[in-house]
């Protein structure tokens, strides 16, 4: 290995970049560490950086670090870029020439070990940009420009080279048959707002909440778009969602929501915003499935009757850590590969108590057999494809007819009856004998235990 102890001045023209190139030809994998110090970046008024007051002109690393980087993968090897700089730089090059890139910042005395764990494979990356790097400066505004416009991950409108929150991992990560260009959605609580535009930023998924937070009816930020998938936790009987200024909304195809509760308000607004073939899942409560106050049983009725249903189901009590009440997920999809027919799967039973008020859906972690959540999704997979098997007490398929004998209500338990007991093998007339004799005896405690209570009573004076 060829190397020079106590690098300075990097960004000298001298930089012996033929003594690199040999170095890779004869190496099985290159590591090209570059990047910035304190005389090429740093505050306003930085005496090594006066020229520039402390910021940098442009995105680019020093020309001969450039030039470094393309005359050793030039040469073949694998290559891994580790970056060690404050600020997004141009990696454009490197982004398509390399096999990784590794930004370091400025790791302090114990970086180097910490980068060699991270590249050998010892410790994981699980590091997230916390700031843009940009493509190029085209678009960008002058830096005497202080607005805000197409700066930084939250008004850029560009396409970055890597966005706020960008970052890789070695942990295993499956992901099957998703797509997502780019998230779209709406919140009108600003704190909300700004905790939904963080954890998708941090995950690094492109997204568009809207230039500010608010309200979906009143100001829908998406007006005219319509999504392949959609999926909605909505505030629960929302009573003041201004229904008086909405009486004549396009999106109310159905019928005109009461101004009491906009459950029905939400499943209209997220139906007009699906596309053709478009599908949508929603958290609502229980009440939704039955209500026919307002006009909401025939609002019910006509999604029905449009074959939007695909599904219902009804999940346990205390999911949530703000409510304990139960709720009931709603499956709509405007092209259902089982026309005229809905899924009907009552979970209510499911679940295990991970605390005295919180109720979790089992995913397999402890036990791959107890897996609550892979039962309902094959539940639904299977309906969807025509093989799914009738489990009493648990799932049901019911056409047009058979809800319409309902009166349109969608509640599950009135579909699926009751799960089947198990014949213990006791006979009929031997379990009403024993039974009876059981409660006589629990009859006769009671009295004993009523008379004892009067006793006690009378002794302090007071007489039943």
């Amino acid at each position: 290995m060829i190397y020079k102890d106590k690098v300075e001045n990097l960004a000298w023209d001298q930089d012996r970049i033929s003594e690199a190139v040999i170095t890779a030809e004869n190496s099985d994998v290159v590591i090209l560490c570059v990047g910035l110090n304190e005389t090429l970046e740093g505050e306003e008024g930085d005496t090594g950086n006066s020229d520039a007051s402390g910021d940098k002109v442009d995105l680019h690393l020093p020309k001969v670090q450039e030039e470094l980087i393309e005359k050793v993968t030039a040469v073949g090897k694998p290559t891994i870029v580790v970056l060690m700089a404050g600020r997004a730089i141009d990696l454009n090059y490197a982004q398509d020439n390399c096999n990784g890139i590794l930004l370091a910042w400025y790791p302090g005395a114990r970086g180097g070990r910490a980068i060699a764990d991270l590249l050998f494979g010892k410790e994981s990356p699980s590091g997230k940009l916390p700031v843009t790097f940009y493509k190029d400066l085209e678009g960008m505004p002058e830096f005497t420009d202080y607005s805000m416009k197409n700066r930084t991950y939250r008004y850029y409108t560009g396409e970055p080279l890597y966005p706020f929150g960008y970052g890789l991992t070695y942990g295993k990560c499956v992901v099957n048959s998703v797509t997502a260009e780019k998230v779209y959605g709406q919140e009108k609580e600003p704190a909300t707002y700004r905790l939904a535009k963080m954890n998708l930023a941090l995950r690094g998924i492109s997204h568009n909440l809207g230039e500010e937070a608010d309200s979906s009816f009143t100001h829908d930020l998406h007006n005219g778009l319509h999504f392949n998938y959609i999926m909605a936790n909505p505030p629960f009987n929302l009573s003041d969602w201004g229904a008086d200024k909405l009486k004549e909304d396009k999106r109310w195809k159905f019928g005109m929501p009461p101004a009491g509760n906009a459950n029905y308000a939400w499943i209209q607004h997220m139906i007009w915003h699906l596309s053709p073939n478009g599908r949508m899942g929603m958290v609502l409560a229980n009440g939704s499935l039955s209500s026919q106050n307002g006009g909401e049983g025939e609002i019910r009725k006509n999604i029905i009757e449009a074959d939007l249903v695909e599904g219902i189901i009804s999940l346990p009590e205390k999911l949530f850590y703000t409510t304990g009440i139960p709720v009931c997920l709603w499956f709509i999809n405007k092209n259902k590969k089982q026309k005229g027919k809905t899924l009907f799967i009552d979970a209510r039973k499911m679940g295990t108590m991970a605390t005295r008020a919180l109720r979790e859906l089992t995913d397999g972690t402890k036990d791959p057999k107890d897996n609550d959540i892979k039962k309902l999704a094959d539940t639904f997979r299977n309906f969807q494809e025509g093989t799914l098997e009738e489990e009493k007490g648990f799932c049901a398929i019911a056409d047009l007819k058979e809800i319409e004998k309902q009166d349109f209500i969608l509640t599950p338990g009135r579909y699926v009856g009751i799960e089947e007991q198990e014949d213990d093998g006791e006979p009929f007339e031997e379990k009403m004998t024993r039974l009876t004799s059981e409660l006589s005896q629990m009859f006769e405690k009671s009295h004993e235990l009523e008379n004892e209570i009067r006793e006690k009573l009378g002794a302090i004076g007071y007489e039943i």
